[in-house]
């Protein structure tokens, strides 16, 4: 049985070529590092500058996220209760960017992301894997077991208002979906913190 209690700790890897599923435009040839702090019902996506470069909001059903000027770049959905979440171009459900779904393991908490890589215009995969009671989410351009390098870190924090979430994405990544990926890893905490709470009811 693979251990993955120490998977945060590898250091991030390139892919070999760009993976861009939103837009290219949000592919960068260096290390991003952003957090992503609570605000009332949404989120803010700040740089270790301390300026805020997004906002995901919430919208009824769904997570909008959206730049400085308020427009729309991808939304997040899931049906209530369930651990299945989709992500979509702008605030509509029409263009699919990627779905996210459970990867069946006794050893870890893992989820495949289906999207289209659009360098290729193919179906490409990455996998998020939770570990550490949920404090950590590791991120693989392809599958782990088969040698995918790591190309995200998100890291849940204390703060006084809840939790603030690190995150780092290594160059050659879309970084518009690894933030709608962030939010689908929150809401997958929150989901668990919910079952836990009942549990104890």
């Amino acid at each position: 049985m693979e251990l993955f209690s120490n998977i945060h700790k590898e250091p991030l890897k390139s892919p070999n070529s760009i993976v861009p599923a939103v837009d290219t435009s949000y592919v960068f040839q260096k290390t991003a590092k952003l957090i992503m702090k609570p605000k009332a019902d949404s989120f803010h996506v700040e740089g270790y500058d301390k300026n805020t470069y997004f906002k995901i909001e919430q919208d009824f059903s769904k997570y909008v996220c959206v730049n400085m000027m308020y427009e729309p770049i991808i939304n997040i959905r899931h049906g209530f209760g369930t651990e299945v979440f989709e992500i979509y171009i702008g605030d509509k459900d029409k263009t699919l960017v990627a779905s996210v779904h459970t990867c069946v393991s006794l050893s870890s908490i893992k989820f495949d992301v289906e999207f289209t890589n659009l360098a290729t215009n193919s179906l490409d995969l990455f996998q998020m894997i939770i570990i550490n009671n949920y404090y950590y989410c590791c991120i693989y351009y392809g599958k782990k077991n088969e040698g995918g390098p790591l190309v995200c870190k998100i890291k849940r924090v204390p703060s006084i208002l809840n939790f603030e979430y690190e995150i780092e994405i290594a160059p050659g990544v879309d970084n518009m979906l690894m933030l709608g990926l962030a939010r689908c890893y929150i809401g997958l905490f929150d989901l668990h913190r919910d079952r836990q709470r009942r549990r104890h009811h």
